[in-house]
């Protein structure tokens, strides 16, 4: 009769490290395990691993272990400097148009201020003229009002100078045939 035994022994090493400027995680997990079996009286197998990322097993057979699979690249790092240089450009972008659209805001009112101080120069200055020249025609009025009484007083005087010559004439008249008779 034969006898057999057999052990198997596995082990797994998980190694993970960490980078603080990129932020990404690396994972290596190798996995390893290895059976003989004979007809001798007994077999031992031995799994031995490493902290760093790679593996290596020995058997008390021949056989070599399958190599560990290539542990993933890390992701390439974003260009966070760039992003930022363009965030900050756009915002010296809009900065420099709120400034331009304020500017030209500012330009419109001083310009709307500045022709409604001429209207409002313009109407005073037609008021204070419309204001000479109605004092002018109310002086002309009063003027041709007076000159029209002073007419009126003129013929009536000539009238009563008339009316006076004529009486005097007939009380001559009336003292010379009292003489006569």
């Amino acid at each position: 009769s034969s006898t057999s035994s057999s052990s198997t022994s596995s082990s797994t090493s998980t190694t993970s490290s960490s980078s603080s400027t990129s932020t990404s995680t690396t994972t290596t997990s190798s996995t390893s395990s290895s059976t003989s079996t004979s007809s001798t009286s007994s077999s031992s197998t031995s799994t031995s691993s490493s902290t760093t990322s790679s593996t290596s097993t020995s058997s008390s057979t021949a056989r070599a272990a399958a190599p560990a699979p290539p542990a993933p690249a890390a992701r390439p790092r974003q260009h966070l400097p760039h992003k930022l240089d363009i965030n900050e450009q756009q915002l010296h972008v809009q900065h420099d148009e709120q400034h331009f659209i304020h500017q030209h805001v500012q330009h419109k009112q001083q310009h709307e201020h500045h022709q409604l101080e001429q209207l409002h120069q313009h109407i005073h200055n037609n008021h204070q003229q419309h204001k000479q020249q109605l004092k002018h025609i109310q002086h002309q009025q009063l003027v041709h009002v007076n000159i029209f009484e002073l007419n009126l007083l003129h013929q009536h005087l000539l009238q009563q100078h008339k009316l006076n010559i004529n009486e005097q004439q007939l009380h001559i008249q009336h003292d010379e045939q009292h003489v006569i008779h």
